[in-house]
């Protein structure tokens, strides 16, 4: 679950002790100076316990309580959502990159150089 607040750091005893009348923790992760962590649950019945306490006073703060979302997956089924489109390529810093995109020999001396295939 993940957990925020406002003020001051919440010490992470008293998390463990309080999230942990919500079932058996795994982990406990703390960004204090950001103001929010996480809390590890073994099960999923555990961590909709630990919604119920939402608003808890922890030391001199209440805490939020939510359920950790995922990172966000793009499982768009067909249909949904439109193809995403690549992003526009930045425009060629040098002439010899552009030279080299449409297929010239690029000379030592940075210069493109560019053969005909019907010249001999």
């Amino acid at each position: 679950v993940h957990l925020s607040w406002f003020g001051d750091a919440v010490p992470e005893e008293e998390i463990r002790t309080v999230f942990g009348k919500a079932g058996a923790i795994l982990a406990v992760k703390m960004v204090a100076k950001a103001g929010f962590g996480f809390v590890d649950y073994g099960t999923q019945g555990e961590a909709q316990a630990a919604l119920e306490l939402d608003g808890v006073a922890v030391g001199d703060s209440k805490v939020r309580v939510q359920l950790k979302q995922g990172k966000k997956k793009n499982k768009a089924k067909a249909g949904d959502q439109q193809p995403q489109q690549a992003p526009p390529q930045p425009e060629p810093k040098s002439t010899v990159v552009a030279a080299q995109r449409t297929g010239a020999i690029v000379a030592p001396a940075g210069k493109a150089v560019k053969f005909d295939s019907d010249s001999e």
